[in-house]
């Protein structure tokens, strides 16, 4: 699913939000890829303004936050029929 979300991100040059580890610290990053190597992502990441490589291996899960605000509408939607 990560690379899923990886790859559409690169494709439809939207942001997604990633759990990131690095060392013994997690963060949460919203970032738009801009290219995928074998081991690196390279993003814009919106938390730091700025262009980062982000190891593929320390990338602990991916969410596209525009398609999960779009199915929690269409499920309160759904709710108030």
């Amino acid at each position: 699913m990560v690379d899923f979300l990886l790859n559409y991100s690169l494709v439809n040059k939207t942001p997604i939000t990633i759990m990131y580890q690095k060392g013994m610290e997690i963060t949460q990053r919203n970032i738009r890829v801009i290219k995928i190597t074998e081991n690196l992502i390279q993003g814009y990441c919106y938390t730091r303004k700025t262009t980062r490589n982000f190891t593929k291996d320390n990338i602990l899960a991916a969410m596209n936050t525009h398609l999960a605000s779009s199915a929690l509408a269409d499920e309160v939607r759904k709710l108030n029929c």
